[in-house]
């Protein structure tokens, strides 16, 4: 989607967009002229509004494209247990930082208690992905 936009705001300020210079004029003149038409045809279509609404457009489905990769990302389910021997559920996965490094984020999922089937427990599973959906959601798309 990005480059889509750079292409609109280009368009936009009634630039003509480079990407496709490196195509040879004698040989492509057929392509050019093609993607010349299309570079017209979205410049006589396009203005404040239409350009503003496209960019919303856009916006708002590279979101909902990032939200659906947070709901189908792996997640794990692991016991842990403190000092005094409680064990706990958690909720794992790994992300990548700026520097492609991976860090794991982590939520409690609650006690081995409340889910006697432990890490293979349907509700905990359940809650474990949700929660793990939360860390994800604030990372990803603040």
């Amino acid at each position: 989607m990005i480059y889509v936009e750079k292409l609109l705001f280009e368009l936009r300020r009634g630039d003509r967009p480079d990407e496709f210079d490196d195509l040879d004029p004698n040989l492509e003149k057929e392509e050019i002229e093609k993607i010349n038409e299309r570079f017209d045809s979205i410049k006589k279509i396009i203005n404040k509004e239409i350009f503003q609404a496209v960019i919303k457009v856009q916006t708002d489905l590279e979101y909902l494209k990032r939200f659906r990769e947070i709901m189908d990302g792996p997640f794990y389910l692991n016991t842990i247990s403190d000092k005094y021997g409680n064990q706990y559920i958690q909720a794992r996965t790994t992300i990548k930082d700026g520097k492609g490094k991976t860090k794991w984020l982590n939520a409690y999922v609650g006690s081995m208690k409340k889910f006697p089937k432990g890490e293979n427990d349907p509700e905990a599973l359940a809650l474990g992905k949700i929660l793990i959906r939360k860390k994800l959601i604030k990372h990803y798309l603040g």
